[in-house]
């Protein structure tokens, strides 16, 4: 279990974490997304320590995680930084060596199983391969990591259309049978809306939605028809966008609809579909403000 509590975090006059509080299940897939400056990779370098300076706490079974190595040794971030410079002209064999060393438990069997699935020349220096590969690189350091907790800072970065499928695919059969922690921040979400449990959008600092992925659909609505019909039905209901064609009204719910709803506008020739993940996420980011 992940406790995050009162968790603020400025820089100067600027609140990036704003009083934050949250649990997370250990064994789930989470979707973190928000917008550029959201505050997505501030976060994670607090769950994973290489921030120290902020208030309130996040915990970990109970145990607050700040400036406490054993429990850090059970966090890893993965992002494209995490390659230091004085390994880049390293040959790829020599930093893997270099991570079974210095992480706290490491799988050669899923090491040499991704190099082979991705392809991997391990005896080329890391500097010579392409971004995408480089980050294919960081991500087999993640997955071949006994870290407890992964966080995925934007993994499919220049990776082509193969690779990111692939990767997902991995990474959700390692989740199922190392029972890991998994936080995934992407800017492409309709790639990982197959794998995550839940949604998490970060806002102006603060987490506007926190849900499992089910509730989050229930409640993902278009509704079209006849304006004034529609105009009736939407009272109440939490609009994220309307637009007007003639006598037609067009809206984007995200609200709770009961079945009887649903059927009453059906019955009325009013269309009913669901919304995907990202068109939600995009019109929830766009809106001041979510109920």
């Amino acid at each position: 279990m992940i406790r995050i509590e009162n968790l603020h975090k400025s820089y100067g006059n600027k609140k990036v974490l704003d009083n934050i509080n949250a649990e997370f299940e250990k064994g789930k897939i989470y979707g973190l997304f928000g917008r550029n400056g959201a505050g997505k990779t501030t976060l994670f370098r607090i769950m994973s320590n290489q921030i120290l300076n902020f208030d309130g706490s996040v915990k970990l079974d109970d145990i607050d995680i700040k400036e406490n190595q054993d429990i850090t040794d059970k966090i890893l971030l993965v992002s494209k930084d995490m390659i230091p410079n004085m390994l880049n002209d390293d040959k790829v064999k020599n930093i893997f060596k270099a991570c079974k060393d210095l992480l706290n438990g490491w799988d050669d069997s899923t090491c040499e199983n991704l190099v082979k699935v991705f392809n991997i020349d391990i005896n080329k220096k890391y500097n010579k391969y392409s971004d995408g590969f480089k980050n294919l690189i960081t991500l087999i350091i993640g997955l071949s990591s006994e870290a407890e907790i992964l966080l995925f800072d934007e993994p499919s970065t220049a990776l082509d259309a193969n690779h990111r499928y692939k990767f997902y695919e991995l990474l959700l059969e390692d989740t199922e049978k190392k029972n890991r922690t998994v936080f995934i921040s992407t800017h492409i979400i309709d790639e990982v809306e197959r794998i995550i449990e839940d949604v998490i959008i970060l806002d102006n600092g603060k987490f506007i939605v926190n849900e499992d992925i089910y509730s989050f659909n229930e409640k993902s609505f278009e509704i079209s028809g006849n304006k004034d019909l529609v105009d009736k039905f939407i009272v109440n209901k939490n609009i994220l966008d309307q637009k007007t064609i003639m006598d037609n009204k067009i809206v984007s719910v995200y609200d709770n609809l009961s079945q009887d709803e649903i059927l009453n506008l059906k019955s009325n020739d009013i269309e009913v579909k669901k919304l995907g993940l990202q068109d939600i996420y995009v019109m929830i980011t766009n809106k001041e403000d979510l109920r």
